[in-house]
């Protein structure tokens, strides 16, 4: 019998200018460490504004939960790259690009710090790479939208095999085989071209030159929130998926899928930060929420008999003011 124990390698990259964004890494390390049974070892790839308290911070959880931590800085950018560039994704998403540099494993799960996991990610290592440099899921935000599409295809992308690369199993023995060349081969294609998603689209159309390169993965594995209502879908939904909090953040905004966030925030920090961070609704988040709870037919019925009391009530008080002048 093979008593070796299998280690899980995860890897996250980002940068923290304003010292809060650590947090949100860390939270969604949890919700691996939460529902793994496997041992992880988790990878950070960080530059200069991620500070001491912060990396220290990832060293206490880890040894909480009898996980690992391995902290890298990472390298200056071989090529030159406008600020502008990075303007609505940041810098820091590129850092994943030295994943193949700096880490020495075979595989490694990368995750974007706005994920939280709700299943064991044994299921996704389970996936056959051998011949599959990278594995996504497909992104329908943006593989069927016109306007995408067509750009897309001006840079020779195939909208039908476009991964999201917020969620990405990357085959590293492949990798530094095939392509010793990666992190420089990216940069130079997000700096000849005019990107709508930088990095993303860039990768995209790297390893697309060779279809067996790219491995499509479910779509639980990538379960974009900003999709249709999923931010607003029952609970039990949500279980044995990875939720990609989209465009709209959980620290941001309040609605129904936000609850997972703050659930393993609160295994991180005190319950008192929890609910002294968690933010009011904002006025345009009110019409999702009404749609949301009226799928509940209890709900409807209220709503209806308030509803006609207020019109009663209203057209009530319209007829007592004629009534009055004409009296």
């Amino acid at each position: 019998m093979n008593n070796q124990k299998v280690t899980l390698n995860v890897c996250y990259v980002f940068t923290d200018s304003n010292g809060e964004y650590y947090r949100h890494v860390l939270t969604s390390l949890v919700s691996i460490f939460e529902n793994t049974q496997s041992h992880v070892c988790a990878h950070i790839l960080h530059d200069d504004t991620v500070s001491l308290q912060a990396r220290e911070e990832f060293t206490i959880i880890a040894q909480r939960y009898n996980q690992e931590i391995q902290l890298y800085k990472v390298p200056p950018f071989s090529i030159d790259i406008p600020e502008s560039v990075w303007k609505i994704f940041g810098k820091g998403s590129a850092y994943r690009l030295f994943i193949p540099e700096l880490l020495t494993v075979e595989n490694v799960l990368y995750l974007d710090s706005d994920i939280i996991c709700e299943l064991d990610i044994q299921e996704i290592f389970d996936q056959d790479m051998k011949k599959s440099v990278i594995a996504g899921v497909m992104d329908p935000g943006l593989c069927f939208d016109p306007k995408r599409v067509k750009r897309m295809n001006k840079y020779g992308i195939d909208n039908l095999k476009y991964i999201n690369s917020g969620v990405l199993l990357l085959n590293l023995t492949q990798l530094r085989s095939r392509f010793p060349c990666f992190a420089s081969d990216i940069l130079g294609l997000i700096a000849r071209h005019t990107f709508s998603y930088p990095d993303q689209d860039a990768i995209n159309l790297y390893f697309q030159k060779d279809y067996e390169n790219i491995k499509l993965l479910p779509e639980r594995y990538n379960f974009l929130l900003s999709i249709d209502d999923r931010a607003y879908l029952e609970h039990e939904q949500y279980q044995g998926k990875i939720l990609h909090y989209t465009d709209s953040k959980p620290w941001n905004m309040s609605f129904p899928a936000n609850i997972y966030y703050w659930k393993y925030y609160a295994c991180c920090f005190s319950t008192e930060e929890v609910f002294s961070r968690m933010e009011v609704l904002k006025p345009t988040e009110y019409a999702y929420l009404f749609n949301f709870l009226l799928r509940y037919p209890k709900i409807r019925r209220m709503v209806k008999r308030v509803y006609s009391i207020m019109e009663y009530g209203f057209w009530r008080t319209i007829f007592k003011k004629i009534a009055k002048n004409f009296l």
